[in-house]
């Protein structure tokens, strides 16, 4: 008979569950991670959230009963109700009073619109000589 899991992997089961609960909540998740270096590109595919929060406990950053490490990462990505899912969290509001979680890390322009900027200036400097 097999042996239930301790309380902490259950918390964590759930906690990868509710990131997989919103539509870009496990892209989000994943390139948040690959972002931070903690899972690399190709393996990247292959990961669900479960398999990337037990990476995140190899590298220490997730761990029972210190959670900071991880509310900071979770903050990243926007996941207010996952933060609060963790005990001593529960009443834990977000630093900008949001639950956006593309406005924290979608910041770098998308290639396409740096390739066209590229492009009108180097019209513009062609056109100047």
């Amino acid at each position: 008979m097999p042996t239930e899991p301790p309380e902490y992997t259950k918390l964590m089961q759930n906690v990868a569950k509710q990131i997989e609960s919103t539509p870009d909540g496990l892209m989000d998740f994943r390139n948040t991670s690959r972002a931070q270096g903690h899972v690399r590109a190709f393996d990247l595919d292959k990961k669900r959230a479960y398999d990337i929060i037990r990476n995140l406990q190899k590298k220490m950053i997730v761990h029972p009963g210190q959670y900071e490490k991880f509310v900071e990462f979770l903050e990243i990505i926007g996941r207010e109700d996952v933060i609060k899912m963790l005990p001593g969290y529960q009443d834990y509001q977000s630093k900008d009073g949001g639950n956006n979680n593309r406005a924290h890390y979608n910041t770098i322009p998308e290639k396409v619109e740096t390739k066209m900027a590229l492009h009108i200036l180097q019209l513009l400097v062609g056109s100047q000589t």
